[in-house]
């Protein structure tokens, strides 16, 4: 299934539009509205919920809360205490258990655990300019970084940031089953290989379908701008 959430329309008001989607499918069938609209929003998948976090409002105020829709029951509920700090055009990801908000205006990686219901600053992303790109995704216990046309990873276990490598301009990461993958602008798809050389995989268009995650943030013709969307 695909999900989108929210999103800034044509005429300029924001959504708060909950929709989903089977990926052999054209049309997106709407759920459950968001409790309030919001754009360059971040989001993933955590224990039968998808979490929201961040973003902008109706008057382009940056938000820190976190909302999230449970699966089984369908309804929306607060995902717990708001970020340390406002973020968009951030990553939010999944691994082991937490969730870590990454990149977009902050330079700070932050970790959520459910357990305790709390956030918390566990690591600097080495980075000067906080507009700069940011990319995320994460494969068992390891989170890949792409910022400022460097590539990172990130340990969970030994909470180790190191640098690998750099990659070509706006390069996304993705996770791909039990693997990572790397899409250039260009829609060049690499596959991840041994001391973090990218080999040739295919060639796409405008989505990655991958088992969990998609482009965040693109754009979709004749629909709305900013979107976040989710697979599995």
């Amino acid at each position: 299934m695909l999900f989108r959430s929210g999103g800034k329309n044509e005429d300029g008001t924001i959504s708060k539009e909950f929709r989903s989607s089977d990926i052999h499918e054209v049309e997106w069938k709407e759920l459950k509205m968001m409790p309030e609209g919001r754009y360059d929003c971040a989001a993933t998948y955590l224990n039968d919920f998808l979490y929201v976090t961040g973003g902008y409002d109706e008057k382009g105020t940056r938000l820190s809360n976190m909302v999230r829709f449970n699966l089984k029951t369908r309804r929306w509920s607060s995902g717990g205490p708001c970020m340390l700090e406002p973020r968009s055009g951030h990553q939010l990801i999944s691994s082991n258990g937490c969730l870590y908000a990454i990149g977009g205006n902050s330079r700070e990686l932050e970790e959520f655990i459910p357990e305790l219901n709390r956030w918390k600053v566990i690591e600097y992303l080495p980075v000067v300019d906080l507009s700069t790109w940011t990319s995320a995704a994460a494969c068992e216990k390891k989170i890949l970084i792409i910022v400022d046309e460097k590539m990172y990873s990130f340990d969970v276990d030994s909470r180790i940031l190191k640098f690998e490598k750099n990659v070509p301009a706006r390069s996304k990461i993705v996770s791909v089953e039990d693997n990572f993958a790397m899409v250039t602008e260009d829609g060049s798809i690499k596959e991840l290989k041994d001391n973090f050389d990218f080999k040739n995989k295919q060639h796409c268009s405008d989505v990655v379908k991958g088992n969990y995650l998609l482009y965040s943030q693109y754009e979709v013709q004749e629909e709305r701008r900013s979107f976040w969307g989710y697979g599995f």
